[in-house]
Parts: structure tokens; C-alpha cells; sequence
């Protein structure tokens, strides 16, 4: 994390000055300063939080609730949904409030089966396994059916085969097709006239029967996999005209090798709309690169022909965010860019690729941050979309050099699965990255990425810091409150201050300072420290000089009162210095400051 020094004036040959250290006071932040020269930073902020006029002790997790969710977890929506969190686990669909931390069960009779979620016009739609489920705002939930296509027509009643219409594109979000039959003397016996189907039927979901274009009641017709009985009571005759309209029993078989079921992405763009007018399916890792777009306002339907692919077809698409009028799509190697243009009444979608060299592996980490997207890959760290202009310059920047490594607690040495399967969320102008049990931390309301032409110097002043032992793995905010869900145990937990983390162990270690000078000796005279402590008896101190460990010592801290501690310093010549605090329980720095001779030349 960047900082600059409060207030010193340019080293002298001689006399002593005071620096004064990360004081944030005075209306100037710990790590929001941007330094003209940069790289004076924080080596490491561990489970330490930067507030207005101090840093302390972050806040610790309250288990708010033990859910627990019956069967495999599928689907878990990533933004609340009035308030709540889906679950699709096992047959039940369950909402979590996160207002009262209670849990409920929606409906226990889901199909066992993948499912995906995508919220569109305030309604939150469950695409799973050939069905389609609707969520409103009163969580009552219901089952759609979408239209079908005409696909068979003039077809012969006493025969499965007939010519195949297909009156308009297939609709690749349902199995559901309409065969008709034309003028021909049907076969009779005394339950009625009896129909071929040209494909065996699902009888378990509804079936759709019409004579002469009206709908016939069910009670008027039977229906098996294979064969339509009309009833001779619905008074149809040898020469009605009958259509019936039905689920097939096996989807390939009409067409269906190239499904949408397996997208892993879901989401709305598309037109004026901040909420979108089509629903996009993507991230199918048996299509890599395809992905399929509804009609507009029309979440039903998916047609056949209303598909492409970005780039080569060969990366799976792995997360899509909308920025700006864009949609930012990444696969695991690059980053494109789709924009919806109209043009004489007509729609297209532009497709360009912003990045060949660092894309998204972790879907979990994508976020719109400041109007700009950051996203992480696990071989690289942090990244964001600084632009998604048509112009020539890098529109992909890093932004996590001051967290990628070191001590075993940067991002990278994490293992690779942990930070494939992070998650995040954008908190009080933080964005919050969790891997594993480690939260890292980008403070952009201190210091907001700007590049000034070297963003190699311009992620070194970026605020980090970081939290470990941190329970979860999904991130909600409801009403100010930060949330956490671990999956595998069902358990909710919020961040608050009634939080444990008397045994979680915080660290504050400065960057080497040179105090504006590489080639003049200085002696560090003396070292003032002023905090406040709750449970936290000692806090180990610890001076280096050049890099190499010179002085070290506990310092005590009454509990709930502000302290400060002046401590004279041995002689000891140095050119660059820095200082460790390391301790267990609840720390708050107010400030700290050295006393410094410049030696003479």
C-alpha cells in the first residue's frame, strides 16, 4: 500500500528533523496519496483496516446462520435478489434474507440437474435442464413454457414420419415443437382417432392439442410417447385440421446438439435498457467460444440462428460484465469487447478483442469498479479494463504489484485452484478479492488507478492490504453490511465489529525509506508510537536498518486508552530504515514518527 510522508521538510548535511509516518491526520490518508515519485509503500498491511484518521484492527466474522443446503449446490445468484440469496441445491430452491438471516425453501421440486440464473427485467429466471423457472419479487415461483416451432406439417396420422417445416429457427431454450396434420381420414377406433407423433413425447410436462385452431380441454384428448388420441367427444371429424404441441422426450433428436444448457454465463445487454433487452448464454465448454442471444424482451425464446463466436472458437468464455454500453466478455486467455449497434432498423452485435495476453480465469473476480472492470488471473494477479476504446494503446493494466508475493501471503502463492475459485465484491469503494481464507484488498477511494503514462510505477501507488483467516467463498453487501457465504457448510457470516479475531495476528511492515536521500548516512534517533488497544497486551516492534534487524521491543498498551509510547533508539548509522508492529487482538494507530540526523559528509 502507497503512502507519502505527512510533513518533512528536505534533509540537511546536518541537524535533526522529525518524519513523521504514516500519519493520516491533517487531512492527509495513510495510503491515498499519490507520490509524484511513488514507491514509498507499506511492504505489508495484514488484517489491518486504513480508516479516516487511523489504521486498526479489521473488523472480525459473526456467524449470522447455519443454512445448510440439502443435495449439490448448482446455482447460488452473485448480486442479493431483493434482499435475498437463491440457492439451487438438490431438488429445493432456497432464499436466504439477508434482513433477518432467516432461511426458506421455495420449492422442493426441482429438477436434480445444472441449472444457471440470469435476473432480467426484476425477475430472476432459472434455466435448468430443458426448463425454465421464474422468480418474481414476491418470491412466488413459477414454470414457463415457451412457444414452439412448427417442424413437422401435412404429417399423415397412422405414421411417425413426415416432412420436417420448421416454420421459423428452433428455439434452443426449449425442446418444444408443434407437429400438424392435414385432411386425411384419420384411423378410428372406440376410443377415437389416434396420431402418430413424430418423436417420442415428455409426457410429464404439458401437452398442447387443437382442432380446427381451437384448443381442445385435456379431458378430451390422451396422450402417450408415442401416439395422440382425440376423444371422439371433442366432435372433431375426418377432415379437421390438428396440431399438437409438445416437450420432445429426447432433444437430440430435433436438433438439439448444439444447446445452450451447459452455459456457465448468463446475463442481460443489449439496446437502451440499463438492465438489457436479450439474455446472452455463454461459457459452454463443449462450444468453446459460441454464444447464443434471446429475441429482444423475450427471455423464452432462443433461436437456432441467433448464435456466434468469439475469436477463434478455441477459449471457453469464462465471465461477461456490462461497462459503459459494452459488454466485456473474457475467456481464460483474452478480453473482448461487444457493442450493440442499430442500423436502419437493424441490429448487430460488434465484437473486438481488447487483450490477446491477459485474460480471466477466475470468473469470481470480475467486477465494475470506479466504471472500470477489474478482473483477476491466477498465473498474473489483478488486472482492469482501463478503456474499451477503438484506439491503439494497452486497454489492460495490472494493478496488484504491491500483493503478488512475498512472506507466503501475496496472491500468487496462493494455490492456483484457490485463486481460480476466488470470489469478490465491490464494498465501500473496496474491492475485495477472497481466495481460500485470504481477503485482499484494494482501497480505490484512497488512491483510484491513474496511470501518467507508466502503469508499471502507477499499481505501485495503489492502497492494498490484507485479511487472513476469513471464512467463505461468495460476498454480499445488504444495507451496509458485508456478508459471506461458505458454500460447503451452508454458513452465513457477517464482518462487524462483535467479530472474533483476538487470535488472528496483524502486521504492519514499512517499505525501506531512504528519507529523500540514497547516499547520505543518517542516524534514527528515536521512534514515537501513539495507539489505542483492546486485548492486546503486546505488540512487538521491530527497527531495520539496511534491511537487517537491529532493535526490537515489546511495548503495552492500556486496554481502551490511547498510549504513547517515546522510545530513545541505539546509535546505529543507516542509509534506508524501516519498522515491523506485529501483535494478536485489537490495535489502533493513531500515529508515528522517527527522529532523524543526517550524517555530514
Amino acid at each position: 500500500m502507497a503512502y507519502i510522508p505527512y510533513s518533512y521538510s528536505p534533509l540537511e548535511n546536518d541537524g535533526e528533523k522529525i518524519f513523521l509516518i504514516n500519519l493520516p491526520s491533517g487531512g492527509v490518508s495513510l495510503c491515498g496519496i499519490l507520490s509524484e515519485t511513488g514507491g514509498r509503500k507499506c511492504k505489508k498491511l495484514t488484517n489491518m483496516d486504513v480508516l479516516e484518521d487511523r489504521i486498526c484492527t479489521r473488523k472480525g466474522q459473526k456467524k449470522i446462520s447455519n443454512a445448510y443446503f440439502e443435495g449439490q449446490v448448482y446455482s447460488i445468484t452473485k448480486q442479493p435478489f431483493f434482499s435475498n440469496v437463491i440457492v439451487h441445491s438438490g431438488t429445493k430452491l432456497y432464499a436466504f434474507s439477508l434482513e433477518d438471516n432467516s432461511l426458506r425453501i421455495i420449492n422442493s421440486e426441482m429438477p436434480d440437474k445444472t441449472s444457471v440464473f440470469c435476473e432480467f427485467l426484476s425477475k430472476l429466471y432459472i434455466y435448468c435442464d430443458y426448463r425454465i423457472f421464474v422468480l418474481d419479487e414476491n418470491f412466488a415461483l413459477g414454470e414457463e413454457y415457451p412457444e414452439s416451432t412448427l417442424m413437422f406439417d401435412n404429417l399423415v396420422p397412422s405414421t411417425a414420419f413426415g416432412a420436417a417445416a420448421l416454420s421459423a429457427p428452433l428455439n434452443m431454450i426449449a425442446p418444444k415443437i408443434t407437429a400438424a396434420y392435414g385432411d386425411v381420414i384419420p384411423t378410428s377406433d372406440t376410443k377415437g382417432y389416434q396420431y402418430m407423433l413424430p418423436r417420442l413425447a415428455d409426457i410429464t410436462r404439458p401437452v398442447k392439442v387443437e382442432a380446427d385452431s381451437k384448443e381442445l380441454d385435456e379431458s378430451l384428448f390422451t396422450v402417450t410417447e408415442k401416439e395422440l388420441t382425440i376423444h371422439f367427444a371433442a366432435g372433431t371429424t375426418s377432415s379437421s385440421s390438428v396440431r399438437v404441441t409438445f416437450y420432445a422426450k429426447d432433444p437430440e433428436t430435433i436438433g438439439f446438439e448444439d444447446t445452450l444448457y451447459g452455459c456457465k454465463v448468463c446475463t442481460a445487454f443489449g439496446g437502451n435498457s440499463s438492465g438489457g433487452t436479450r439474455i446472452f448464454f455463454t461459457g459452454n465448454k463443449d462450444k468453446k467460444g459460441y454464444y447464443y442471444r434471446s429475441r429482444v424482451l423475450d427471455p423464452l425464446y432462443v433461436g437456432s440462428d441467433e448464435y456466434e463466436i468469439f475469436g477463434d472458437g478455441c477459449e471457453n468464455v469464462t465471465s461477461a460484465i456490462r461497462m459503459y454500453g459494452s459488454l466485456i466478455v473474457f475467456t481464460e486467455k483474452s478480453v473482448y469487447r461487444m457493442t450493440c449497434n442499430l442500423t436502419s432498423g437493424d441490429v448487430y452485435y460488434a465484437v473486438k478483442e481488447l487483450s490477446c495476453e491477459a485474460g480471466c480465469d477466475c470468473p469470481g473476480t470480475v467486477q465494475l469498479i470506479d466504471n472500470r472492470v477489474v478482473f483477476a488471473n491466477s498465473k498474473k494477479g489483478v488486472f482492469i479494463v482501463d478503456s474499451a476504446d477503438d484506439s491503439g494503446e494497452h486497454n489492460i493494466k495490472p494493478i496488484s504489484g504491491n500483493i503478488l508475493s512475498g512472506d507466503g501471503f501475496g496472491l500468487l502463492d496462493n494455490d492456483i485452484n484457490l485463486i481460480r475459485n476466488a470470489c469478490s465484491i465491490d464494498f465501500g469503494r473496496r474491492y475485495m478479492l477472497l481466495a481460500g481464507d485470504r481477503a485482499y484488498i484494494w482501497d480505490y477511494n484512497k488512491a483510484s488507478f491513474a496511470e501518467y503514462n507508466n502503469y508499471s510505477k502507477a499499481q505501485e501507488r495503489l492502497c492494498w492490504y490484507i485479511y487472513d483467516g476469513v471464512y467463505g467463498d461468495m460476498l454480499y453487501e445488504e444495507s451496509g453490511r458485508l456478508i459471506s457465504l461458505c458454500r460447503e457448510t451452508g454458513d452465513f457470516y457477517e464482518f462487524c465489529d462483535e467479530g472474533n479475531v483476538s487470535q488472528t495476528e496483524f502486521c504492519i511492515r514499512s517499505h525501506d525509506e531512504n528519507f529523500g536521500s540514497d547516499f547520505s548516512q543518517k542516524l534514527v534517533t528515536e521512534i514515537e508510537i501513539t495507539a489505542a488497544a483492546e486485548e492486546a497486551k503486546d505488540v512487538k516492534l521491530v527497527l531495520y536498518a539496511d534491511g537487517e534487524r537491529y532493535y526490537e521491543r515489546n511495548l503495552l498498551f492500556a486496554d481502551g486508552k490511547e498510549t504513547l509510547h517515546k522510545i530513545l533508539l541505539p546509535s546505529k548509522k543507516l542509509y534506508r530504515f524501516s519498522y515491523e508492529l506485529c501483535g494478536k487482538g485489537n490495535i489502533s494507530l493513531k500515529a508515528a514518527r522517527l527522529g532523524i540526523i543526517t550524517i555530514s559528509d
